[in-house]
């Protein structure tokens, strides 16, 4: 046989295998013509386009798709499974009850709410507070705490703030009066009317759906502060006033949620060692240094009135909230045993588990509990510990619970696994001390089954260590902290 013969033969071989192929994809995916499919990197790749973004505040990349119920995602907001959302250095990340996710630039102190789903960030304040270290904030965004080092008096300082809510109450202004309104009337927009009379009466009354005498006596009231005729009736001019002063509230917190607010807050006690705020957003927890010993405190989120909860000479220690339950626990080392503690709110102190180099993080609720132990090879283990029956249960794989968060169920886990340990060096020490970093891959834990699955390997080629991650309200989105730089991520769960 000739050679080009041959060569000719083996070209022609291939065509038809690539042919074939090609064949094969469209039949398998009948949706899809040929350009769609190849212009689409997600179909072949776990997370689609492995080259990672910037988003800059107000950007919007373009998308589309649809999400975990079948519905339709806008062609405007679907995006790469994995995204680089920030090129500054951040101090924070939280998810909000509202859908937002709220992070702190690290240079300019500046506060930014991002849409989880949109992806656009808006700047929220004008206020600085750069190098802070920490920043911990309430579900609802309301209040703040940014914690940060003083080289003057070589002591950690908290500031607690407060964030002006721009929808104080969404039921304000939310109907137009007109001449439906009359005695007798009950329902959601009654409510709605009371609350728009009692906000710019600015006197209490009850928000109870009835278009009663209470109710008459607020329109009365709102007719005599604003030179009308005192009928206590909802009469023309009544209505014209009403849905004229609406519609300037309106434009009002339009115009407050487009521009940066200013923070106001105070001073806590100086030398908070550790510091956390429960899942509510209604308590706080803290360890203060005293000097020559420590005390651990509970209280409101206003700071006043705090209950002490335990006093020790022995310093090391962090908070974490498990319910309602004020979680205290040594700080680990690969050296020797740790140990963690829950206080009641009666104030009832028992001792829960103990291991070397433990590290621990309850559930929302505090009915588990996820925490490491240091193995006999020096590689950190992940338990799951059911407070119901004391039951521990080994998941197996290398972890450490700071690269995890708990789903709202109290069931699921989401964490980010060193995909290998040197065990050269001390864990956790070594990490927790900037020696190493870890290049991560996200999986899904199942604490009631103790099983673990498989998401993603976190491709970036300087490798991504994954810190202080955090769902957004829908927990559709995985958000994190890449240790190596400090800059902000997010991974897309949903398919």
């Amino acid at each position: 046989m000739k050679r080009s013969t041959f060569i000719f033969g083996v070209l022609g071989l291939l065509i038809v295998i690539g042919l074939i192929f090609v064949l094969m994809v469209v039949a398998l995916r009948p949706d899809k013509n040929l350009r769609q499919l190849f212009s689409e990197p997600q179909a072949f790749f776990n997370f689609g386009d492995r080259t990672p973004f910037v988003l800059e505040p107000g950007e919007v990349k373009p998308v589309k798709g649809k999400d975990t119920t079948g519905t339709d995602i806008p062609e405007s907001i679907f995006l790469p499974r994995l995204q680089h959302v920030t090129a500054a250095r951040i101090s924070g990340v939280s998810g909000l009850d509202n859908g937002d996710v709220r992070y702190v630039q690290q240079v300019t102190g500046h506060v930014f709410d991002i849409d989880a789903f949109e992806k656009t960030s808006t700047q929220i304040t004008d206020s600085s507070f750069p190098e802070t270290q920490e920043i911990y904030w309430t579900p609802d965004g309301g209040n703040g705490w940014f914690r940060f080092y003083n080289d003057t008096e070589r002591l950690i300082e908290t500031f607690a703030v407060s964030l002006e809510s721009y929808e104080a109450d969404a039921e304000i202004c939310s109907v137009s009066f007109g001449s439906e309104y009359v005695r007798g009337d009950r329902g959601d927009n009654v409510r709605a009317g009371q609350k728009t009379l009692a906000f710019f009466n600015n006197i209490p009354i009850s928000f109870d759906g009835v278009y009663g005498g209470e109710t008459s006596r607020a329109i009365t009231t709102f007719q005599i502060f604003n030179d009308l005729e005192a009928t206590g009736n909802l009469d023309e001019p009544t209505r014209n006033l009403l849905n004229e002063k609406c519609t300037e509230y309106r434009a009002e917190q339009q115009n407050a949620r487009s521009e940066p607010v200013k923070l106001g807050g105070s001073f806590m006690p100086q030398d908070i060692l550790s510091f956390a705020v429960s899942h509510d957003g209604k308590s706080i927890a803290y360890v203060q240094d005293m000097g020559k010993e420590v005390v651990v405190y509970r209280s409101g989120i206003d700071g006043r009135n705090p209950k002490e909860l335990y006093r020790t000479s022995f310093k090391e220690w962090y908070v974490v909230w498990g319910g309602d339950d004020v979680v205290l626990a040594t700080k680990p080392t690969g050296t020797d045993d740790s140990f963690v503690y829950r206080i009641q709110p009666s104030g009832r102190m028992e001792r829960v588990l103990g291991g070397t180099g433990m590290t621990v993080l309850p559930s929302p609720d505090g009915s588990r509990y996820l925490f490491q132990e240091i193995n006999s090879e020096g590689i950190p283990d992940l338990f799951i510990y059911k407070k119901s029956n004391g039951k521990i249960t080994s998941v197996g794989n290398g972890g450490l619970p700071e690269k995890c968060v708990w789903s709202k169920n109290n069931v699921d886990v989401f964490c980010a696994i060193p995909d290998i340990f040197n065990t050269d060096f001390l864990y956790p020490d070594e990490w927790y001390q900037g020696k190493i970093n870890f290049f991560d891959s996200l999986w899904h834990l199942d604490t009631e089954s103790g099983t673990m699955d498989f998401i993603t390997s976190v491709v970036d080629e300087n490798g991504l260590d994954v810190i202080q991650p955090t769902l957004d309200a829908n927990e559709k989105y995985l958000y994190f902290i890449n240790k190596n730089d400090m800059t902000l991520w997010s991974y897309r769960l949903f398919n």
